[in-house]
């Protein structure tokens, strides 16, 4: 997953910037709130997201 963008603006209208931060914080609550459809069978071990400022975090699927 690349995201193309340093920072978007959220549904209340404030600008939040894509950090490293702020992708794990919104993966995990995701992983906590059950907000995922998807069922990791294994296969998937991690998802690679690199950022725009070139930087990128490695998110572990095997807690889903």
């Amino acid at each position: 997953m690349k995201i193309p963008f340093s920072n978007f603006t959220k549904g209340d209208g404030s600008i939040q910037a894509a950090t490293r931060e702020y992708v794990e914080q919104q993966f995990n609550a995701g992983i906590g709130r059950g907000g995922f459809t998807i069922k990791n069978d294994g296969t998937l071990k991690s998802i690679t997201v690199i950022l725009n400022d070139g930087t990128n975090l490695k998110l572990d699927l095997s807690r889903l």
